[in-house]
C-alpha cells in the first residue's frame, strides 16, 4: 500500500525547462536518493518550511539554504548531481551558485 502521505512529502524535481537524456536520468536518480531518505523518516531541509531560501535571489536565504543543506542526508548526491550537471540557480549540496562557480574554476 502507497503511503499518501510520504508521497506528498516526496520532492519535486526543480529543472530547466530543457533536459538532456543524461541530466534528465541524474536528475530522476537524485529525486530517488531523496524520495528514499524521506520515506526512511529522515528530513530534507530544501523540502521543509523553508524550502524558498533554496531559490531565493537573496544571499542571506541562500546562505541559510546552504548552511541547512550540511545536515541533509542526501548532500553528498545532490553535491554531484549539481557539480556534473551545472544548474543556473539555487541552492543544491550545500552550494549556492556563486560557491559551485568557483568550485569548478578551481
Amino acid at each position: 500500500m502507497i503511503d499518501q502521505d510520504a508521497q506528498s512529502r516526496r520532492p519535486k524535481a526543480h529543472a530547466p525547462a530543457v533536459l538532456d537524456a543524461e541530466q534528465a536520468l541524474a536528475l530522476n536518480r537524485l529525486t530517488a536518493v531523496l524520495a528514499e531518505h524521506l520515506d526512511g523518516g529522515e528530513p530534507i531541509p530544501c523540502n521543509g518550511s523553508d524550502a524558498l531560501d533554496w531559490i531565493s535571489d537573496q544571499r542571506a536565504a541562500q546562505d541559510r539554504a546552504a548552511t541547512a543543506c550540511h545536515t541533509c542526508p542526501a548532500l553528498d548526491a545532490c553535491a554531484r548531481y549539481v557539480l556534473d550537471h551545472p544548474e543556473p540557480a539555487g541552492v543544491y549540496g550545500g552550494m549556492t551558485t556563486d560557491d559551485r562557480r568557483a568550485a569548478r574554476a578551481a
